[in-house]
This record gives C-alpha cells, sequence and structure tokens, in this order.
C-alpha cells in the first residue's frame, strides 16, 4: 500500500513525504521518503535493498520515529509522546559532559541529524546558546519531522560543511558535540588531524570536546589516536 503524509516545513510551506508500508511482516511501521507522489514504489525498494538510494527517510513504528540512511543501522530516533527524551544511549554518554559543565554558555554542535541532541539541550539549557551545522541538504529538509525547534534568538542551524565552520571560526565554545555520521561512519570531512586540532582552538578554557566515534575498528581506532594526537592524555573514551 501506498500513501502520502502531509506535514509543514520550516517554512509553512506544505510537504509531501512518499510513504510506503514496511515490507517487513513482522513490523507495523511505515516508511517516508523525501519523493514525488508519482515515484515508482518498484523502483525504490530496488534501490533501498540495493543501497544504491541516497537520501535520508524515516521509519514511523508505532509512538517512535527513525532517521535512517539505509537498513544497515538507525541514525536517530525520537519518541513521539516526549521528544526532547535521548532514546540511543550513545546520545545519553554524549550529554555527560554536564558533569564538567552543567550550564555552558555556548554549543556548537556539529551533525544535526534527527536533531536528538539539539532538541534536548534546547529544552533543557535554556540559558545556553546553540548552534548546529549540517551539510546534508535532505537531512535538514526533514528539521520539521523531527521537531526540531525553529531558529530564534539562542539557536540556529547553518547548512555547510562543519569542518571548513570550525577552520573559520573565530569564536570560542564551551562545548563541541559532533555526532557527523553517514552509512560509512564518521563524515569524511571530521577524518583528518587537521580538524581534531581546530576543534581544541576553538575550544574555550576548560572547554569540552564530545565526538561519537562510530565506523570499523580501525576506523575507530584512527580517530582515538587523532584525538590522543592533539589532546594528549586529556582524554576519555565510553563503549
Amino acid at each position: 500500500m501506498t500513501r502520502l503524509s502531509h506535514t509543514s516545513s520550516e517554512s509553512g510551506e506544505a510537504r509531501r513525504l512518499f510513504s510506503l508500508e514496511s515490507p517487513f511482516p513482522e513490523e507495523a511501521s511505515t516508511l517516508r521518503f523525501l519523493e514525488p507522489p508519482d515515484t515508482c514504489a518498484n523502483t525504490l525498494w530496488t534501490r533501498l535493498f540495493s543501497g544504491d538510494y541516497d537520501k535520508p527517510f524515516i521509519v514511523d513504528a508505532r509512538l517512535r520515529r527513525f532517521l535512517h540512511f539505509d537498513f544497515d543501522a538507525i541514525q536517530s530516533e525520537m519518541d513521539l509522546v516526549r521528544p526532547d527524551r535521548l532514546c540511543l544511549a550513545y546520545t545519553r554518554k554524549m550529554m555527560a559532559f554536564l558533569l564538567f559543565n552543567r550550564a555552558p554558555k555556548h554549543v556548537l554542535l556539529l551533525g544535526l541529524g534527527g536533531g536528538s541532541l539539539a532538541r534536548f539541550c534546547y529544552r533543557r539549557l535554556h540559558d545556553t546558546s546553540l548552534t548546529a551545522v549540517e551539510i546534508n541538504e535532505h537531512v535538514l529538509a526533514l528539521r520539521p519531522e523531527f521537531l526540531v525547534p525553529p531558529d530564534d534568538e539562542r539557536f540556529r542551524v547553518i547548512h555547510t560543511d562543519g569542518a571548513a565552520y570550525v577552520a573559520d571560526l573565530p569564536s570560542r565554545m564551551d562545548v563541541i558535540l559532533a555526532d557527523a555520521c553517514d552509512r560509512s561512519g564518521i563524515a569524511p570531512q571530521l577524518d583528518d588531524l587537521t580538524f581534531y586540532r581546530n576543534v581544541r582552538r576553538c575550544l574555550a578554557p576548560g572547554g569540552i570536546f564530545v565526538a561519537n566515534i562510530c565506523g570499523t575498528q580501525d576506523s575507530r581506532n584512527a580517530h582515538l589516536l587523532r584525538i590522543r594526537q592533539v589532546f594528549d592524555e586529556e582524554w576519555l573514551a565510553l563503549p
């Protein structure tokens, strides 16, 4: 069965997401795509299962909403009843920076994704200025679906490359959260020693950098080595 769902974009214009019922009989869920109404469902399934589909998509399962790049991994999860709840364990661990700084003035989020960290920080850190940087225009197009707050005096989302943004950032941040991943692991723009050096330069005195290290074992080890090169022994890894 195919159906269209109607939502509102940030600008208030109507947005249609092409929807399909889950092909898996044990899953009572709906998949939703940034595709036009006349999309061929069979062609879309073929691209999804071959790994050729290059846009993020939504899976709605009862009271949960998930962001996917493919069927191999979940990128983000949102509780539709409590949207600012951190559903995935790694997001709760990233917020452990609050053990060291309970009231940061400036937080930079590299990677928006489904907005879990952005929503949590916006709802809970009332005196914090938040900037989120996201390079993927299709992720940004799904921003209303994940109830990411609109830009205001203390929150803004910027469409640009996170590594380039940090390289040109003149101000200092109390906290930098890097959660920029694609279907293969950490986004290639962040896979560079210069990126980590720029991050350290942009931290205020006593500032904290938190990164979601994902991907293959070799990739994770390489990133941890770069972090150790830049931050010496002032780092901690949580599984």
